[in-house]
This record gives C-alpha cells, sequence and structure tokens, in this order.
C-alpha cells in the first residue's frame, strides 16, 4: 500500500486496476474518506469511457464515509450513462451502510469481485438477487 499525504495528513491508500474475464476489477485499499474519494473519482473517470464493466472492490476498505459514498453513486451514474455497468464487491459491513443509505437496490454489494463478475444478468438484478452468487442479502430478507 502506498503512503500519500495530503492537506499534511499521511496515510496508507492505494488503488490498484486488473482485467479478469473482461471486466475491469478496481481494488480500493485503505480510508475511503474526505482525503481519499477524489483519487477513486479520477481513477473511474479515467476508465468510464474505455471500460464498459467496471467491478469496485472495496474488501480492503476499514472505513467509508459520505464523500466515498458519492464517489460510488456518481461511478455509476458515469457508467451507465456511457452504456456500462459498475458493481462493487466487498464485506457484508459494507452491504449494511448501502443499505442504511438507501442504495442497496442500485448497487448491490457482492461478496467478491469473481462473484460480482459471474452475475452475467449485465448489470440489472435479478426478481431474487442470487443469480451467480448474488449480492449480500441482510438477514431476515426475503429471498424467494
Amino acid at each position: 500500500m502506498a503512503l500519500l499525504s495530503l492537506a499534511g495528513c499521511r496515510f496508507d491508500f492505494a488503488i490498484a486496476t486488473r482485467q479478469w474475464c473482461g471486466w475491469t476489477i478496481v481494488e480500493v485499499d485503505g480510508e475511503l474518506d474526505v482525503y481519499t474519494a477524489s483519487l477513486l473519482h479520477a481513477r473511474l473517470g479515467a476508465l468510464a469511457v474505455r471500460h464498459p464493466g467496471v467491478v469496485i472492490d472495496l474488501s480492503g476498505v476499514p472505513f467509508l464515509d459520505a464523500s466515498g459514498l458519492g464517489v460510488l453513486v456518481e461511478g455509476l451514474s458515469r457508467a451507465r450513462a456511457g452504456g456500462g455497468t459498475l458493481r462493487l464487491a466487498g464485506p457484508s459491513r459494507l452491504a449494511r451502510l448501502l443499505e442504511i443509505a438507501g442504495l442497496e437496490a442500485v448497487l448491490p454489494m457482492y461478496p467478491s469481485a469473481e462473484a460480482a463478475v459471474a452475475d452475467g444478468d449485465g448489470g440489472d438484478q435479478t426478481a431474487n438477487g442470487t443469480h451467480g452468487g448474488g449480492p449480500h442479502r441482510s438477514p431476515g430478507e426475503d429471498q424467494r
């Protein structure tokens, strides 16, 4: 992980990209907050035009604030405007954050980048959300 210095603060944060099965996987490592959200925003902006399928892997993100959520929503908007798809992968605690923010329907969280890619529905949720491993579900949520 790279040690960055922004606004006099030093912290660990890294973004890496890789290709897998025709998708671009963006791996984020470190806190995604007001200090680092602009870095992810810039990376997603560069990818939106050239890569129709993007998965943002947040498994290395221990903290996500409103700035980070904003970048994810804008990334989705950019992807859709360009005819592409953006999916998220990461731990269930971040899926819960998306649920609390009312974003789980538009930004479902998959347990892994591989599960997000394997969900072959082109980015549209199936009726039950369980296709290809499916996104995380909340306890007690109807999965029929």
